[in-house]
This record gives C-alpha cells, sequence and structure tokens, in this order.
C-alpha cells in the first residue's frame, strides 16, 4: 500500500477544489507526461498534496493521459 500522498496510476488526477485545479506532484508517483504538462497550462493547474478526502470533496475529477486525453472521472 503507499504511503499518503503517493500515487501508482496509468493516468494523472487532476481535482477542481475551491475553484482551483490541483494535482500531486511528480515526485508522489505521476507520470511527468505530455497531456498532464498541457493540462498544467490550460487549466491552468499547480501541484499540491491530494488526500482521498480531497478527492471526495472535489467539485470535478480528471483523469488524464496521451492516449485517452483527459476525461471526466467520479470515485467508485
Amino acid at each position: 500500500m503507499a504511503a499518503p500522498g503517493v500515487w501508482r496510476a496509468r493516468c494523472n488526477v487532476f481535482a477542481r477544489i475551491g475553484g482551483e485545479w490541483l494535482t500531486p506532484s511528480c515526485a508522489a508517483g505521476l507520470l511527468p507526461g505530455l497531456m498532464r504538462a498541457a493540462l498544467m497550462r490550460s487549466l491552468p493547474a499547480r501541484e499540491a498534496v491530494l488526500r482521498p478526502e480531497d478527492l471526495r470533496r472535489a467539485e470535478r475529477l480528471l483523469a488524464a493521459n496521451t492516449l485517452r486525453g483527459a476525461l471526466p472521472a467520479v470515485l467508485a
């Protein structure tokens, strides 16, 4: 099991919280890919520590990778 704030994923997660787009740092285990870089500029988004409770209170969630693009996401 990963420590809090450490991510293991095939995509990057973006959460809109309080009107601001946030995404975990690449140092937390995310991929520093092309789609992530594009979304960091275009949303714009900033890096932040995101915990499960942050994702639950997010106004919107996106899952993104270069192959599929940015897609709306929901927590199951």
